[in-house]
């Protein structure tokens, strides 16, 4: 392995309020390196940010050139990390834009039980807590992007918060308002999930890039191999919750694959496009889930989409 997750936990320097700009250890960059980011338009630090009882990996790239157009908060989905976003990094340091994100609890270089929450609260609490603690230093406008639950926290923040939330505009990858097969979940849970703490993950096919599902299942050492059955609480928990929230006149862009078997992804359409008035759906008939991740004719309609979004961001898309 060239590297070891618990060592590059080690190295990660503490952010300050400052936000100075650090210089990445060997271990660091044969990092970037494995994930294919070293090659990105862009300057890359690594910090160690302290909230709660967490110590989260926080990254921070700067676009190499040119008049920085804004932020970009990047949020990944249950089971991944942000190294696996290169394709995403790729497009909005191009387009000019600064990208914060961070590895949420138990996952990637992040502190916490592997891929577990208590609370999906604790995911808001987190968005909320980093825009005060580095909100004053980036800049405007900010436009939030996630996949899946990324996409599910951004839009509970948005909906909650309105225009406190900070963002100008969404654009978001299969975002998670309920899962596949929720019956069936919700009953497993309340049956079994008093007695078992975690259970076996099944890695599914949810990508047509065939490399991209060997290199998860068989190469990255980052990858969770249990389900935590908290989450799945939370995740219930939440989604009554989500069921109350009010409606947002935000612009939002929603991509969604129709071969998806993550999300129940009908339901969530319906429930967006109540929610959410002004959001444009773009449907890809043969994607499924990890759409960040798809075969590269499958990824060219969302990035030539973002490259849109990103150059019009203040035009109200």
């Amino acid at each position: 392995m060239l590297f070891r997750p618990d060592d590059l936990k080690k190295q990660l320097v503490t952010w300050s309020s400052g936000g100075d700009e650090v210089g990445l250890t060997s271990d660091q960059v044969r990092f970037l390196e494995y994930y294919g980011l070293h090659q990105l338009p862009g300057r890359c630090a690594l910090y160690r940010w302290s909230f709660c009882s967490w110590q989260l990996a926080l990254y921070r790239w700067q676009p190499l050139s040119g008049e920085v157009r804004g932020t970009v908060w990047l949020w990944h989905g249950l089971f991944d990390h942000v190294a696996l976003y290169r394709h995403v990094l790729d497009v909005v340091l191009q387009a000019g834009y600064e990208v914060i994100a961070v590895d949420l609890p138990g996952h990637g270089l992040s502190s916490g039980r592997t891929a577990c929450i208590d609370d999906f609260s604790s995911y808001q609490q987190i968005l909320m807590g980093l825009q005060q603690e580095l909100g004053a230093a980036l800049p405007q406008p900010w436009l939030g992007l996630g996949q899946s639950t990324g996409g599910g926290i951004l839009l509970q923040q948005v909906m909650e918060q309105g225009s406190k939330s900070g963002f100008h505009g969404l654009f978001l990858w299969a975002p998670l308002v309920r899962p596949a097969s929720f019956l069936l979940a919700r009953s497993s849970y309340y049956g079994l999930g008093h007695w078992l703490r975690s259970t076996p993950r099944k890695f599914r096919q949810n990508s047509s890039d065939a490399q991209f599902l060997d290199f998860v299942l068989h190469k990255d050492p980052l990858q969770p191999k249990l389900l935590c059955m908290a989450w799945v609480g939370a995740m219930l928990s939440w989604e009554k919750r989500m069921r109350k929230m009010p409606i947002s006149q935000l612009p939002i862009q929603i991509i969604q694959g129709e071969k998806d078997q993550t999300v129940d992804w009908r339901y969530n359409l319906t429930y967006i496009r109540h929610q959410f008035p002004q959001a444009q759906i773009l449907l890809l008939s043969q994607a499924s889930h990890q759409l960040v991740n798809e075969s590269d004719d499958l990824r060219r309609p969302w990035e030539h989409r973002l490259r849109y979004f990103l150059s019009h961001s203040h035009s109200g898309i």
